[in-house]
């Protein structure tokens, strides 16, 4: 009977040590997917803004262009927005 319990007790040994081991694997598995996954993130995140980036220079070289071409009408644009805006916060 003691060897049978001793058999057993063994093979529990045995099986919570692959346990262990597949749990480990796991672990590392996961963080190298998470890892993965964050480099990807972070890649298409730099490439958004990349790529919003481009046309917002484009409209701040125009809008630049349209006031050196129209330096009174801008003065007088920026001048009536600003009376619109004071005018709004004076409510």
């Amino acid at each position: 009977m003691a060897t049978r319990t001793d058999d057993e007790l063994t093979q529990v040994k045995s099986d919570l040590a692959n346990l262990k081991s597949d749990m480990s694997d796991i672990t590392h598995s996961l963080r190298r997917l998470s890892e993965q996954k964050a480099t990807q993130g972070r890649e298409r995140v730099k490439q958004a803004a990349s790529e919003s980036l481009e046309p917002a220079e484009r409209s701040l070289r125009s809008a630049e262009r349209e006031i050196e071409h129209h330096p009174l009408t801008s003065v007088a644009a920026s001048f009536g927005v600003g009376m619109l805006v004071g005018k709004l916060m004076g409510r």
